[in-house]
């Protein structure tokens, strides 16, 4: 049936509207390759270290994305760290390297969580 234009509708004898152009297709997505990380990903480590301040008897806990924890305790000495400033000297106890500092984040959430703390205490006793 026509339009009143005179155009006729999009719709073909069975109802279905007509594609006017083709269906667009997505091109195809390449697949994960799997296996060993890069040369760049071996290279990038990060850590976690334990302060121990004897002057306030407390543990700081931290994370840093170089993986040299003796750097950060150099800062964390220097009282440019708000946080540790009052408890100066502090003294490094712990540290551990991760491949990421994804990784790294996920010890130090949990050496600072209830259990981690009892952990710390069982291993590093307070002097």
């Amino acid at each position: 049936m026509p339009r009143r234009n005179g155009s006729l509708p999009a719709f073909g004898g069975s109802g279905r509207l007509r594609q006017s152009c083709p269906p667009h297709t997505k091109p195809p997505v390449a697949a994960h390759q799997a296996g060993p990380p890069t040369a760049e990903k071996l290279s990038y480590m990060a850590c976690i270290y334990v302060l121990f301040s004897q002057s306030t008897n407390k543990y700081y806990t931290g994370s840093s994305r170089e993986n040299d924890a003796g750097t950060r305790l150099k800062k964390h000495n220097s009282a440019s760290v708000k946080s540790t400033k009052s408890g100066c000297p502090w003294v490094l106890i712990h540290s551990e390297s991760f491949p990421d500092y994804t990784s790294a984040r996920k010890r130090e959430l949990f050496l600072k969580s209830g259990k981690g703390r009892e952990w710390l205490k069982l291993n590093f006793p307070k002097k």
